[in-house]
Protein backbone atom coordinates (compact mmCIF):
# COMPACT_ATOMS: atom_id res chain seq x y z
CA UNK A 1 0.00 0.00 0.00
CA UNK A 2 2.87 2.09 1.22
CA UNK A 3 4.63 1.32 -2.41
CA UNK A 4 1.50 2.24 -4.26
CA UNK A 5 1.18 5.43 -2.46
CA UNK A 6 4.56 6.46 -3.13
CA UNK A 7 4.51 5.90 -6.70
CA UNK A 8 1.15 7.40 -7.53
CA UNK A 9 2.90 10.35 -5.61
CA UNK A 10 5.77 10.66 -7.66
CA UNK A 11 3.70 9.94 -11.02
CA UNK A 12 1.65 12.96 -10.00
CA UNK A 13 4.57 14.69 -9.07
CA UNK A 14 6.38 14.04 -12.13
CA UNK A 15 2.81 14.81 -14.27
CA UNK A 16 2.56 18.22 -12.29
CA UNK A 17 6.38 19.58 -13.06
CA UNK A 18 6.43 18.25 -16.70
CA UNK A 19 3.07 20.22 -16.97
CA UNK A 20 4.60 23.73 -15.81
CA UNK A 21 7.90 23.07 -17.27
CA UNK A 22 5.53 22.68 -20.87
CA UNK A 23 3.58 26.13 -20.36
CA UNK A 24 7.00 27.84 -19.04
CA UNK A 25 8.75 27.07 -21.98
CA UNK A 26 5.82 27.82 -24.09
CA UNK A 27 5.35 31.17 -22.79
CA UNK A 28 8.90 32.37 -23.06
CA UNK A 29 9.28 31.07 -26.94
CA UNK A 30 5.72 33.21 -27.16
CA UNK A 31 7.02 36.10 -24.68
CA UNK A 32 10.28 37.75 -26.06
CA UNK A 33 10.78 41.55 -25.08
CA UNK A 34 11.79 42.23 -28.82
CA UNK A 35 8.85 40.42 -30.69
CA UNK A 36 6.09 42.05 -32.00
CA UNK A 37 4.63 38.78 -33.69
CA UNK A 38 1.99 38.14 -30.64
CA UNK A 39 -0.32 40.81 -28.81
CA UNK A 40 -0.02 41.01 -25.19
CA UNK A 41 -3.23 39.16 -25.00
CA UNK A 42 -2.22 36.09 -25.65
CA UNK A 43 0.30 35.56 -23.45
CA UNK A 44 -2.19 36.41 -20.08
CA UNK A 45 -3.59 32.82 -20.53
CA UNK A 46 -0.57 31.21 -20.75
CA UNK A 47 0.47 33.02 -17.98
CA UNK A 48 -2.58 32.07 -15.75
CA UNK A 49 -1.86 28.16 -16.76
CA UNK A 50 1.74 28.22 -15.40
CA UNK A 51 0.25 29.73 -12.22
CA UNK A 52 -1.93 27.13 -11.92
CA UNK A 53 0.28 24.36 -12.63
CA UNK A 54 2.57 25.86 -10.18
CA UNK A 55 0.13 26.27 -7.63
CA UNK A 56 -0.98 21.99 -8.25
CA UNK A 57 2.21 21.60 -8.26
CA UNK A 58 2.61 22.85 -4.53
CA UNK A 59 -0.36 21.38 -3.73
CA UNK A 60 0.98 17.90 -4.53
CA UNK A 61 4.02 18.62 -2.27
CA UNK A 62 2.04 19.38 0.12
CA UNK A 63 -0.03 16.12 -0.22
CA UNK A 64 3.34 14.17 -0.56
CA UNK A 65 4.89 15.23 2.92
CA UNK A 66 1.37 14.74 4.79
CA UNK A 67 1.40 11.42 3.21
CA UNK A 68 4.97 10.83 4.19
CA UNK A 69 4.18 11.96 7.83
CA UNK A 70 0.83 9.56 8.12
CA UNK A 71 2.97 6.52 6.81
CA UNK A 72 5.88 7.43 9.72
CA UNK A 73 2.91 7.41 12.09
CA UNK A 74 1.79 4.20 11.20
CA UNK A 75 5.25 2.54 11.02
CA UNK A 76 5.85 3.79 14.37
CA UNK A 77 2.50 2.47 15.80
CA UNK A 78 3.56 -1.12 14.22
CA UNK A 79 7.08 -0.86 15.35
CA UNK A 80 5.40 0.00 19.40
CA UNK A 81 2.70 -2.84 19.03
CA UNK A 82 5.54 -5.13 18.01
CA UNK A 83 7.82 -4.45 21.02
CA UNK A 84 5.08 -4.60 23.22
CA UNK A 85 4.25 -7.85 22.28
CA UNK A 86 7.52 -9.04 22.72
CA UNK A 87 8.54 -7.31 25.97
CA UNK A 88 5.41 -9.05 27.03
CA UNK A 89 6.69 -12.35 25.94
CA UNK A 90 9.88 -12.12 28.19
CA UNK A 91 8.28 -10.55 30.64
CA UNK A 92 5.93 -13.82 31.73
CA UNK A 93 8.36 -16.32 31.67
CA UNK A 94 10.50 -13.68 33.82
CA UNK A 95 7.88 -13.13 36.03
CA UNK A 96 7.10 -17.31 36.66
CA UNK A 97 10.41 -18.12 37.40
CA UNK A 98 11.20 -14.97 39.96
CA UNK A 99 8.09 -16.69 41.63
CA UNK A 100 9.95 -20.27 41.37
CA UNK A 101 13.66 -18.79 42.22
CA UNK A 102 11.91 -16.63 45.18
CA UNK A 103 10.37 -19.79 46.31
CA UNK A 104 13.93 -21.60 46.26
CA UNK A 105 15.53 -19.50 48.72
CA UNK A 106 12.94 -19.67 51.06
CA UNK A 107 13.30 -23.49 51.05
CA UNK A 108 16.74 -22.90 51.45
CA UNK A 109 16.40 -20.91 55.02
CA UNK A 110 14.20 -24.09 55.65
CA UNK A 111 17.53 -26.34 55.51
CA UNK A 112 19.62 -26.59 58.73
CA UNK A 113 22.91 -25.05 59.26
CA UNK A 114 25.43 -27.48 59.52
CA UNK A 115 28.63 -24.92 59.80
CA UNK A 116 27.30 -24.67 63.46
CA UNK A 117 26.87 -27.95 64.20
CA UNK A 118 27.83 -31.97 64.14
CA UNK A 119 26.36 -33.71 61.43
CA UNK A 120 24.79 -36.35 63.86
CA UNK A 121 23.05 -33.16 65.57
CA UNK A 122 21.43 -31.93 62.39
CA UNK A 123 17.69 -32.74 62.14
CA UNK A 124 15.05 -31.73 59.75
CA UNK A 125 11.83 -30.25 60.30
CA UNK A 126 10.81 -28.09 57.77
CA UNK A 127 9.66 -30.73 55.13
CA UNK A 128 5.97 -29.59 55.97
CA UNK A 129 7.18 -26.20 55.10
CA UNK A 130 9.31 -26.66 52.20
CA UNK A 131 6.00 -28.29 50.96
CA UNK A 132 3.68 -25.14 51.20
CA UNK A 133 6.32 -23.13 49.99
CA UNK A 134 6.12 -25.34 47.18
CA UNK A 135 2.32 -25.27 46.82
CA UNK A 136 2.29 -22.11 47.24
CA UNK A 137 4.53 -21.40 44.19
CA UNK A 138 3.60 -24.01 41.50
CA UNK A 139 -0.55 -22.47 42.72
CA UNK A 140 1.02 -18.56 41.93
CA UNK A 141 2.40 -20.13 39.03
CA UNK A 142 -0.63 -21.54 37.68
CA UNK A 143 -2.59 -18.30 38.75
CA UNK A 144 -0.69 -15.95 37.17
CA UNK A 145 -1.80 -13.27 34.69
CA UNK A 146 0.94 -11.62 32.65
CA UNK A 147 -1.64 -8.43 32.82
CA UNK A 148 -2.26 -8.07 36.56
CA UNK A 149 1.12 -8.60 37.74
CA UNK A 150 4.14 -6.25 37.66
CA UNK A 151 7.51 -7.96 38.54
CA UNK A 152 8.99 -6.45 41.86
CA UNK A 153 12.00 -7.68 43.65
CA UNK A 154 11.31 -8.52 47.00
CA UNK A 155 14.02 -6.42 48.74
CA UNK A 156 12.30 -3.22 47.03
CA UNK A 157 9.05 -4.70 48.64
CA UNK A 158 10.45 -4.83 52.19
CA UNK A 159 12.33 -1.16 52.09
CA UNK A 160 10.04 1.38 50.62
CA UNK A 161 6.26 1.53 49.95
CA UNK A 162 4.62 2.35 46.75
CA UNK A 163 3.11 6.23 46.65
CA UNK A 164 -0.16 5.50 45.35
CA UNK A 165 -0.32 2.64 48.14
CA UNK A 166 -0.80 3.75 52.01
CA UNK A 167 1.71 3.79 54.22
CA UNK A 168 2.27 0.50 56.48
CA UNK A 169 1.70 -3.18 55.24
CA UNK A 170 -0.26 -4.62 52.41
CA UNK A 171 -1.98 -7.56 51.76
CA UNK A 172 -0.76 -8.33 48.10
CA UNK A 173 -3.21 -11.94 47.86
CA UNK A 174 -6.38 -9.68 48.67
CA UNK A 175 -5.40 -6.26 47.23
CA UNK A 176 -6.40 -4.01 50.61
CA UNK A 177 -3.67 -2.50 53.10
CA UNK A 178 -3.69 -4.74 56.30
CA UNK A 179 -4.98 -3.65 59.60
CA UNK A 180 -2.85 -4.26 63.01
CA UNK A 181 -5.37 -6.78 64.22
CA UNK A 182 -5.76 -8.98 60.97
CA UNK A 183 -3.64 -11.63 60.63
CA UNK A 184 -3.95 -12.07 56.86
CA UNK A 185 -0.53 -10.16 55.93
CA UNK A 186 1.95 -11.25 54.03
CA UNK A 187 5.19 -10.46 54.48
CA UNK A 188 7.17 -11.26 51.60
CA UNK A 189 5.25 -11.37 47.97
CA UNK A 190 6.78 -11.41 44.51
CA UNK A 191 4.38 -9.70 42.91
CA UNK A 192 2.17 -6.55 43.16
CA UNK A 193 -1.47 -6.30 41.75
CA UNK A 194 -2.00 -3.45 39.93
Amino acid sequence: MELLNNIQNSVDYQFNNTREMKTLKTLGVIWKPNSDCFPFKSTVPLQNSASEAEGAKYLAQVENVELSHENEAMKIAQLKEGFLKLSEAYVKPANKRVITFEAQQEVSHHLPDVHSRGMKEIKYTGSDTCKEVVAKAQGSVQLYKSHNYLLVPSSSIKKASHPPYPSGSYNLAIGLPCSEASDNCLTSQLLVVH
